[in-house]
């Protein structure tokens, strides 16, 4: 299993986030472009990306993900991201 509790080889969930970006960029071309939408549109992707990125190819980074199993630390995990998603729900509403 992996940790979003799907089997690994599962496609559905990378699938549906590709489905929403791709909705998203296709409004946010229509529509007229402000500095809130960019950050959504090209900014959180490229952060993320970034983020993931520096995760997979540090070996710390790796071991540390791998090794949360308790539901303890998912919610730990859970509660640091609150910060993040309050700011995105601002970021979205102001664009």
């Amino acid at each position: 299993m992996a940790a979003h509790g799907a089997p690994s080889g599962s496609v559905w969930l990378p699938g549906c986030l590709s489905s929403f970006s791709g909705l998203a960029a296709r409004d946010f071309a229509q529509m007229e472009r402000t500095w809130a939408g960019w950050a959504l549109i090209v900014g959180v992707p490229l952060v993320w990306a970034l983020k993931t990125g520096l995760l997979v190819f540090n070996s710390n980074g790796r071991k540390a993900v791998s090794g949360i199993d308790t539901d303890a630390g998912w919610r730990k995990i859970g509660y640091a991201r609150l910060p993040i998603a309050a700011t995105l729900l601002i970021i979205t509403a102001l664009a």
